[in-house]
């Protein structure tokens, strides 16, 4: 439901399961371009090493935003500036690799210093490259993160954002097997929240453990076919208002990827997820799982790029095990000249509360230019609107109390690498 004005840290980011599925294959990552053949690199601002490429990026962003708290009455508006600092070093060996990333995201307020915010995080990945056929490969990370007003679980009661620490680890193999590339995946996650003054988050603290195994074979040199089957526990510290949220439960997906001329790849698969809760309060939730990922050139200078996905997420909402996110993202890029593009882009999510009738719709349009000053700065212009549609007022009409909420935000970001 956040903005997207690339600071991909501001967004809310609870990985486990989904971390996981990246590292499986659902996103391109080192182990894909290793299974894939590409290892196309586009030249970056920087310095280089001997064995290292390293990358130092400041962001500046500057937008007006008419209602941060997101409300549906009593709308607050403000202008916020967030500046970004980034480093990212990444190995450039003939064999194996390594990759860091370090920054912060710190945001402040014109009129409503109460919803400042510092965020960081620092990660580190690699690959070990054991023989051309199998690898291990790693990652971890720490991150310290704010949940803005629009998120589901934002707590409007607080007298300022909600803050909360993750750390994460994953561990994983790759190998051939005859004519199949056989993928393992372990991953851990750690969420401790803050409490925020009379507010009381420690509940929310937990733990979500995963295993994943994927087997990919290739029918020719464009098209592959996957089965990928996940694990997964998710462990809370304390009781949730007398509720235990804990659960386990997996998933199962058969997938499809092919690729079209040099660029163009489109990626679907369908399957089923289930999670069985340790509460006899929640009933086991069995659903549909599906995705699809594109990227289509329909025409000279025009990109298209679109994903489809549904996850069963966490939440602390009264009656409720979880809610289903069905996710559709769509956007339309335009090449103008070597210096200047444009997007205009649609978001739309469906969110199902399990075990309560509760249900939202949230469309998100927005649109922007990206103009390239040189090869070291960039400055970009956008507009977007964001809109969520609940029925919770028809099941518990209080003045006051509603989920549904409007707003329309106006971004502008310089970006410079050094």
């Amino acid at each position: 439901m956040k903005m997207n004005i690339n600071i991909k840290r501001l967004q809310l980011s609870v990985m486990g399961p989904m971390a996981l599925a990246s590292a499986l294959g659902m996103q391109m990552s080192t182990a894909d371009a290793a299974e894939t053949g590409d290892d196309t690199q586009v030249a970056e601002p920087g310095y280089t090493t001997e064995n290292f490429h390293i990358q130092p990026e400041i962001q500046l962003t500057t937008y007006y935003d008419d209602n941060i708290y997101a409300t549906s009455q009593a709308e607050v508006s403000d202008t916020i500036a967030v500046i970004t600092p980034l480093l990212k070093v990444h190995s450039h060996w003939d064999r194996h690799s390594l990759k860091f990333e370090a920054g912060a995201s710190i945001g402040r307020y014109l009129d409503n210093p109460s919803e400042d915010y510092e965020d960081l995080w620092l990660e580190a990945s690699g690959n070990y490259e054991i023989s051309p056929t199998s690898s291990l490969f790693g990652a971890a990370g720490y991150y310290k993160k704010h949940e803005g007003r629009d998120v589901k679980e934002s707590d409007q009661s607080a007298d300022e954002p909600t803050t909360y620490d993750v750390q994460s680890i994953q561990l994983g193999g790759r190998t051939q097997v005859g004519e199949n590339v056989v993928r393992l995946v372990v991953s851990q996650e750690k969420l401790d929240f803050d409490n925020v003054g009379t507010l009381f988050n420690d509940d929310r603290d937990r733990t979500h453990s995963a295993l994943g195994l994927r087997v990919t074979r290739a029918l020719d040199k464009r098209t592959r076919v996957y089965l990928q089957g996940v694990l997964n526990q998710r462990d809370y510290d304390l009781i949730s208002g007398g509720v235990n949220r804990d659960s386990d439960g997996y998933g199962a997906v058969l997938g499809l990827v092919k690729s079209f001329g040099k660029e163009d790849r489109i990626e679907a698969y369908a399957g089923v997820l289930s999670q069985e809760y340790d509460d006899p309060a929640f009933d086991k939730v069995t659903a549909a799982d599906f995705g699809l990922k594109l990227q289509w050139h329909p025409a000279e200078r025009y990109t298209v790029t679109g994903s489809l996905s549904r996850t069963l997420s966490e939440t602390t909402e009264e009656g409720a095990s979880g809610y289903l996110l069905t996710k559709l993202d769509l956007q339309l890029e335009k090449t103008f000249s070597s210096r200047t593009t444009g997007f205009i882009g649609y978001t739309y999510g469906h969110y199902d509360y399990q075990g309560i009738g509760r249900k939202d719709d949230y469309n998100g349009f927005s649109l922007g230019l990206n103009y390239r000053l040189n090869r070291r700065v960039q400055i970009s212009a956008s507009y977007s609107y964001h809109d969520n549609d609940s029925n919770d007022a028809i099941l518990n009409p209080l003045p006051g109390d509603s989920y549904d909420f409007s707003k329309n935000q106006f971004l502008l970001t310089l970006r410079a690498g050094f």
